[in-house]
């Protein structure tokens, strides 16, 4: 089986949104178990769902997730989970870096 995720560098500013889309092309979504976003230096391990919309399975990280997160640039791996049990790696040690937030708004 060939399978492609197009690899990516990810990064995220304290306190921002993070929302990202894998696509993966060979691997038919009605094989798919469950997608993995694992970094283990920013302590992550995020299952991803698969989003119709956008053809691609949905990391997402809110404020109040990155808001805590400290400032790192560290790898992250992208793991695919079959419904035979068989697991795949489809990214492996691409760069995450969370941002340190520096500017901010100001609240009246």
């Amino acid at each position: 089986m060939a399978e492609i995720c197009k690899r990516r560098d990810i990064m995220v500013v304290q306190g921002d949104v993070l929302e990202v889309y894998f696509e993966l092309e060979g691997i038919a979504p009605e094989i798919v178990q469950n997608v993995y976003f694992t970094s283990k230096r920013a302590e992550l391990s995020v299952a991803c769902p698969y989003s119709k919309l956008h053809n691609g399975y949905c990391l997402r990280l809110g404020s109040e997730c990155t808001g805590h997160m400290r400032p790192i640039v560290c790898n992250y791996d992208v793991t695919v989970e079959l419904i035979d049990g068989n697991k795949l790696t489809v990214l492996y040690e691409c760069c995450f870096a969370v941002l340190k937030k520096k500017n901010f708004i100001e609240e009246d």
